[in-house]
Order: structure tokens, then sequence, then C-alpha cells
């Protein structure tokens, strides 16, 4: 009981701080302890009457469905997905003085005998070759 005899003369709006740190892990009332199933059914009921309200989204932490989001959002949705990808070409000047056109850099890197990180930076600017390979302009 002395615990809560302090907290009646604590400075709540000075110290928001130190309150939190008091009332934070095993200090917590609730450290330990699971919602009853009964308490987890009224609280999802109550949740239920807030978003019949209007207060509380009804895909609150989920994915909004496909019509509700802006083109990008999509895209990158596919893209996670395997679906889509974003356009990698990469144009390059082989050491026989032909220009190519690499679709997926790292997989003609492994073919080739390439250092994949080294023609990124040969793409980006900051190599002028590797191996022979120049970047093309």
């Amino acid at each position: 009981m002395d615990i809560f005899e302090d907290l009646k003369n604590f400075p709540f709006d000075e110290n928001y701080e130190i309150l939190s740190d008091w009332c934070s892990g095993k200090r917590n009332r609730f450290y330990g302890l699971k919602h009853t199933e009964e308490s987890r059914l009224a609280m999802s009921e109550s949740i239920k009457e807030q978003f019949a309200n209007g207060r509380v989204t009804h895909n609150k932490g989920k994915y909004a469905p496909d019509d509700e989001v802006g083109y990008s959002a999509l895209y990158m949705r596919e893209y996670r997905k395997g679906k889509k990808r974003i356009s990698k070409d990469r144009r390059y000047i082989t050491p026989e003085g032909e220009t190519i056109v690499i679709e997926d850099v790292k997989k003609y890197c492994k073919e080739n005998g390439l250092n994949y990180q080294s023609m990124l930076k040969l793409h980006r600017g900051i190599l002028n070759q590797h191996k022979g390979y120049r970047r093309a302009l």
C-alpha cells in the first residue's frame, strides 16, 4: 500500500518520463498476466462498437483494399509478391567494344566471372572500368 501512498504526492505533469519508467516492466501491475477469454470478447465487442460509430477503421493494421490505395502502393505490393520487377536494364560496353543491355546484372556477372558490386559501381560512375567493361552512356 505504501507505493500508492507515494503516488498521491507524485508530480505527474512535471515528471512524466519518471512515471512512465516507474510503471514499465516488472513494476507494471499487469506484468506477466494474460487477458481472460471473457475480457478478450469484451474488448472485441468494444472495438466493433467503435467501428460502427466511426471511431476506429475496420482495417487497422491490415492492408487496405486495392481500390482504396494509390498506384505506387499497388506497384510495391506486386513487386514484393514477385509478380512485377522494377526495370533494372543496364547498358555496358564489353571489352570487344560492342554495346550490350543486361537485364539481370547479378546473373550475368556469375556467368561471366565478373564482380557484381564492381559492375554496379561502374554503372553509377564510381569506377571507370571493370575487367575491360565500361559504362555505356
